[in-house]
């Protein structure tokens, strides 16, 4: 059986074809052939070089035995671009239209043969409206497919019904639209029913399920990128899936929902099956944003085997891949992830087949590095490649591009295409294979930005030929730009297979396209050659219209060796010529002298446009400046020699010079610097007296620069003031005057008070040093607009630096708010300058100053509050302390009196600081913290629970003195002990009243202390001792009365009284003593008057005495009575 598909083909995807190698086995994206689920899912995502080939051949026998098929590698360098068949089962396929298909309907034929002649197995075709997976019963097929440019016709072709079959393909991310297809069974066991849509989901224009317009890239490098942070395990955010395993991970990739997934461990998917085919493409079939990371600062190893996902979707607005922190291998030539919106890698790194090929956006941070060894493939191919800023990335290849930029042919004329390196970027690209470069570009821009360095390094392998470094394919306006500072880098180690630098627009669909190489102020473009052995190619081969530029303060060098016939500079043909400009370089060196071929030449009929240069000369001297010098490049003799023409010099000499070094030069070096710094005019101002002051943007120590002035009136006449303008021109050609030198440091200025100078004339100022002019007009509004401007601008700045050391000034606010404040000055400084900048008259000048110093004066304002605020607060804070230290000290208080005092302290703070914040100015400041702190001074914080304590211990204490006072039983003596015990007692309360620490302690002092008091003994001892003392002198006294028998009673009652009386004149004597010695003289005088009392009896004595009288006159008698 044969069966014959024809196709319809736009001229775009006609020419792309033929013009990047595609083969047109892509019109069979728009069908599934049955057969095809055998080999898995071929990407169709991406055209490279090397899918050259103008047939396909796959026989069922090769799939049945050859286990190449197993995986897509093989298939990719056959097919793999051109076809997509995704398989989930061995039943089940799905196709999608290649994403680089053509939009429009020219017509042309591209034959597909089946030669089958044996089998009969039904197969069911179908055109993919929405890659949805198509169920296809089927045994085997073989395909023998050949495609070209032109139509093919099968001779052997066998028909019977032709069914036609238009296919409105939905918009794929590249706005594909409107591939018809046409096939014509010859068996009508092959049922093809695209017209009756039988088992075809149609989507048309008019769904509703329309697909995601492409979003176009937007080629700034600093564009954002999400920022993923690698996160442990325990602080994964919400919704994160942690894999372990390759089973694992491919269904949280291919299945699963989570964004975030996070790779816990090594993975290898060799032991991977994916159905029962083990297809090497997994179909993702829960599209969304994902990130795939590392959990932690552990690099894990992802080994994707022979598989990539399939990411391809036409529903999902979005559908972006992140890797960050992996290690990553893989030998699937369509990149480990396939067909993703867009791509991110941060801190990765790759080996093995493609990396990424995409025709969207990839985008590179921190440091990656890829090393493929995919045969004929690039390491990264996109429409879009973006070095973030700061990024390193190493790029290597064993036989292919590294980089590659294809063709949005669906968006010809867009200028977002390209490969962009972000300011200070570090790229290291080390190409390798005959014809490979670094970076293969089609209709795209090559962009080394600030900062950034390109290092491009062809080192050859095993005596191979080295690579080329970038191949720009014009198709629009494409550029290479080496930017300010920025530096392109290229070190050749080997004989080179190709051109360096290969910049050729493509005239087939005549597009009027020119490249450009720009190498900008700053900025270095380096090209070392060495080893090249018999090399006799082109280093920089730049035709077509397209331009190689060294533009002021560049550096470019060129160095070659080898033995071979070298054009260095290759500007093609008349009728397609390159052109190379070089003005004002840095520095620009071409050296070939290390090449020992004497046809090896700088240039081969072309011309070097030289600009403000000086030439070294034999001797190793440069010249004298030159304005111009063009090095017309020819054969002569044999040899490619260089003359000069257009020269123009600073003198005569000069010019004689040149033209007589380059006459016929073949030497192998030329060696030209800039003649000079630029002159730029700056700072231009007119004064109110017309006086003109500027400088220039360069001094040169050892060259002043002329400066020319003219007025140029209303009516047009110029004056050229002769009587300004007396100086010779530098340069011998030119006859005009100029007015003065710049001084040492650049700066000149002109006194036109009497030039006449009308506020509607303009002034012309001409600066040039050594061939470096500025030639510019200002208004005479304009300059004395910038006079106001600059002294504005300068008072501004001068104000600002003044009210930023005042906020340095102040003490209490922090560094923060100190450098807040300042930034916030400097901010209103920067804006007052740039609307002083913007005035239009000087009006408006002033204003912007004014409103610059009025916002400054409003942030110190403000920055001045806030110190007053917290000093003010300070001030308040040391009060309460002052204060609340007091109560500490003071023991008087008690905890409870301390503790609410210190409240009604804060209290006091709190209301201050209140008052202080609700303070508008500094003097509202001022009063809120004076009151404050006289609140805080005026709290009572004097104790009175131990003070009322210690005043009912002195009361208890008196009471009791006045008690011992009013006791007339104790002496002095007495009364001073007891006295003395009371104010003992009385201190010993008071004290336990001091020591107390509570309420409660103080009332339980007071309380002991009063009954302490109160039992202080008041007993009077030594008047009674003394009374006792006379009693018992009465008593033994009266004991001796009744003890004499001689007393009568009468006589003793009379002692007694007597007694009694002296007893009871003795105690009241000591009663009526005060002190110790009374009360003790009285008691001896009482018992003395005591022991004085008369105890001689009378009565009886006497009555004895009569008796004895009478006896003794008796006995006298007697014995005078001679009687007895």
């Amino acid at each position: 059986m044969k069966r014959v598909v024809k196709v319809q083909l736009d001229v775009r995807s006609h020419y792309k074809s033929y013009k990047i190698g595609k083969m047109w086995v892509t019109a069979l994206a728009g069908m599934t052939i049955g057969t095809m689920g055998f080999l898995g899912n071929v990407n169709a995502d991406q055209v490279t070089p090397v899918q050259q080939s103008a047939s396909i051949q796959v026989n069922d026998n090769d799939i049945d035995s050859s286990p190449e098929l197993e995986n897509s590698t093989e298939m990719t360098s056959q097919a793999s671009d051109i076809v997509t068949t995704d398989s989930s089962s061995d039943e089940q396929v799905s196709t999608s239209v290649n994403s680089e298909t053509a939009s429009s309907t020219v017509s042309s034929e591209v034959t597909v043969v089946d030669n089958k002649t044996d089998k009969t197995d039904v197969v069911t075709e179908q055109s993919p409206i929405t890659s949805e997976v198509s169920d296809i019963q089927t045994s085997s097929s073989i395909v023998d497919s050949e495609a070209t440019i032109e139509k093919i016709q099968e001779e052997t072709v066998s028909t019977s019904a032709v069914t036609a079959a238009t296919v409105d393909t939905t918009q794929t991310e590249q706005d594909l639209t409107n591939q018809t297809i046409t096939e014509t069974p010859v068996s009508n066991e092959v049922n093809v029913s695209a017209d009756k849509g039988e088992g075809v989901e149609q989507t048309t224009k008019d769904n509703t399920e329309q697909v995601k317009q492409p979003v176009v890239a937007d080629a700034s490098v600093n564009e954002s990128v999400p920022t993923v942070e690698n996160k442990a395990g325990d602080e994964l955010p919400e919704g994160s899936v942690v894999v372990n395993t390759a089973e694992e991970f491919v269904n949280a990739i291919a299945t699963g929902t989570s964004s975030d997934i996070y790779v816990d461990s090594d993975i290898d998917l060799a032991g991977y099956k994916n159905g029962l085919l083990n297809l090497p493409t997994i179909s993702v079939t829960s599209h969304r944003d994902m990130t795939v990371q590392s959990t932690s600062e552990q690099r894990h190893k992802i080994d994707f085997n022979k598989f990539t996902f399939d990411m391809a979707t036409i529903l999902v607005p979005t559908n972006r891949i992140y890797l960050k922190n992996l290690d990553l291998l893989g030998t699937n030539t369509s990149g480990i992830f396939s067909k993703a919106d867009s791509y991110a890698v941060e801190d990765v790194t790759y080996q093995g087949g493609t990396f990424i090929s995409t025709n969207n956006r990839v985008d590179i941070l921190g440091t990656v590095t890829v090393d493929t060894t995919a045969n004929g493939s690039p390491a990264i191919s996109a429409n879009e490649i973006n070095f973030k800023e700061g990024s390193n990335f190493t790029g290597t290849t064993t036989n292919g591009d590294v980089l590659y930029t294809n063709v949005d042919i669906t968006n010809i004329t867009n200028d977002h295409n390209g490969i962009f390196l972000g300011g200070q970027a570090n790229v290291s690209l080390n190409p390798h294979g005959d014809g490979k470069y670094a970076i293969n570009a089609s209709a795209a821009d090559v962009i080394v930005n600030d900062g950034a360095e390109l290092h491009i390094n062809l080192n050859s392998i095993d005596n191979a030929k080295t690579s080329g470094v970038i191949h720009l394919h014009v198709l629009i306006e494409s550029k290479i730009n080496v930017e300010k500072n920025a530096l392109l880098d290229i070190q050749s180690n080997g004989v080179p297979s190709v051109s360096a630098i290969n910049i050729s627009p493509d005239n087939l669909l005549n597009f009027s396209g020119k490249g450009q190489i720009n190498v900008d102020n700053d900025a270095t473009f380096n090209y070392v050659g060495q080893d090249m052995g018999d090399f006799a190619g082109s280093v920089f081969y730049i035709t077509g219209g397209s331009t190689f530029n060294v533009n002021p303060n560049a550096t470019f060098t060129a160095k070659i060796d080898g033995t071979g016939a070298v054009k260095l500079i290759d500007l093609g043909s008349a009728i397609s010529k390159g052109y190379f400009n070089i003005v004002q370089p840095k520095h620009f060196l071409i050296d070939r002298t290390a090449n020992t071929n004497d046809q090896t030449s700088f240039m081969t009929n072309g011309t070097l446009n030289f600009s403000k240069i000086k030439v070294m000369d034999d001797q190793g001297n440069y010249s004298d400046s030159l304005d111009t010098m063009n090095l017309n490049f020819s054969q002569f003799l044999g040899f490619y020699a260089s003359n000069a023409s257009d020269v123009v010099g600073k003198t005569e000499a000069v010019e004689t010079q040149i033209n007589n070094q380059f006459q016929n030069n073949t030497k192998g070096i030329l060696d030209v610097i800039r003649s000079g710094e630029d002159v730029f005019q700056e700072n231009v101002a007119l004064d109110k007296n017309n006086r003109l002051t500027a400088n220039i943007s360069n001094v040169m120590a050892d060259s002043d620069a002329f400066v020319q002035i003219q007025i140029k009136h209303a009516d047009g006449s110029i004056d050229i003031l002769p009587a300004v303008n007396t100086v010779d021109s530098p340069y011998w050609r030119d006859t005009d005057k100029y007015g003065q030198l710049t001084d040492e440091k650049g700066a000149f200025s002109f006194d036109l008070s009497n030039a006449n100078v009308q506020n509607d004339d303009t002034i012309i100022i001409k600066t040039t040093r050594e061939f470096v002019t500025d030639n510019q007009e200002y208004s005479v509004d304009q300059l004395r607009l910038a006079q106001v401007q600059s002294d504005n601008k300068n008072a501004l700045l001068a104000y600002g630096e003044e009210q930023k050391q005042v906020i340095t000034d102040l003490a209490n606010v922090s560094d923060e708010q100190r450098l807040a404040a300042q930034a916030a000055i400097d901010a209103e400084v920067a804006t007052g300058i740039d609307d002083i900048d913007k005035a239009t008259t000087t009006v408006e000048a002033d204003a912007a100053f004014n409103t610059g110093t009025h916002n400054i004066d409003g942030i110190v304002v403000d920055v001045v509050l806030v110190d007053s605020k917290l000093s003010a607060k300070k001030s308040i804070d040391n009060a309460a302390q002052t204060a609340k230290n007091e109560l500490v000290n003071n023991v008087n208080l008690t905890d409870e009196e301390r503790t609410a005092i210190e409240t009604e302290i804060d209290a006091a703070v709190t209301t201050a600081k209140d008052n202080i914040d609700s303070a508008v100015t500094t003097d509202d400041v001022d009063v809120a913290q004076v009151t404050g702190e006289t609140v805080i001074a005026d709290i009572d914080k004097a104790g009175h629970v131990k003070a009322e304590a210690k005043t009912a211990i002195d009361k208890v204490a008196e009471a009791a003195k006045a008690e011992v006072a009013g006791n007339v039983t104790l002496t002095v003596e007495e009364k001073a002990t007891i006295n003395a015990a009371i104010d003992e007692a009385t201190q010993t309360a008071k004290e336990a009243i001091t020591s107390a620490t509570t309420d409660v302690e103080v009332a339980a002092a007071q309380v002991a202390g009063e009954a302490a008091i109160d039992a202080v003994d008041q007993m009077a001892v030594t008047k009674p001792t003394a009374e006792t003392a006379i009693d018992n002198a009465a008593e033994v006294a009266k004991g001796e009365v009744a003890g004499n028998a001689n007393l009568t009673v009468e006589e003793q009652a009379t002692a007694t009284a007597a007694i009694d009386e002296a007893a009871q004149a003795a105690k009241e004597a000591i009663t009526s003593a005060t002190t110790n010695d009374e009360v003790t003289a009285a008691q001896v005088a009482g018992e003395a008057a005591i022991g004085g009392v008369d105890q001689v009896a009378v009565v009886k004595p006497t009555a004895e005495g009569a008796i004895d009288s009478a006896a003794e006159a008796a006995k006298g008698e007697v014995a005078k009575n001679t009687n007895t």
